[in-house]
């Protein structure tokens, strides 16, 4: 299956009937989508600014809340793990460029403007 995943309004879906279509897209079509994916898929959760334009229940908000604690904490776990072993060289305070360069070992340059957070391209 898929690992843990923050998706973001560009992301794209990687299943499903919406599959390649922005999360942006989907909530335009069909919102109750999302929210069935915050409550029943346990790998996904949803960052801030998709839960902006949602009116989502205090439960929903909880779920997604508890996943979103967990992945990040992976991400510093990860960090920490890597650092010390003295190989993070990174500094930008911005965890999703810290995991662009870990993921891709610097061999894609910087991580382009709007990426989505789909690794796919390097087999995972």
């Amino acid at each position: 299956m898929y690992k843990n995943q923050i998706l973001s309004l560009q992301s794209t879906m990687p299943f499903g009937k919406y599959q390649g279509q922005t999360i942006k897209q989907i909530i335009d079509e069909n919102r109750g989508y999302v929210e069935w994916l915050i409550n029943n898929i346990d790998n996904m959760a949803f960052d801030e600014k998709v839960l902006e334009i949602l009116s989502l229940s205090d439960s929903l908000l909880s779920i997604n809340a508890e996943k979103l604690k967990q992945f990040r904490s992976e991400v510093k776990h990860y960090e920490k793990e890597y650092d010390d072993y003295g190989y993070n060289d990174y500094d930008s305070n911005n965890w999703e460029e810290d995991n662009w360069y870990a993921m891709t070992d610097g061999m894609y340059g910087d991580m382009p403007d709007g990426f989505d957070g789909d690794y796919s391209f390097l087999g995972y």
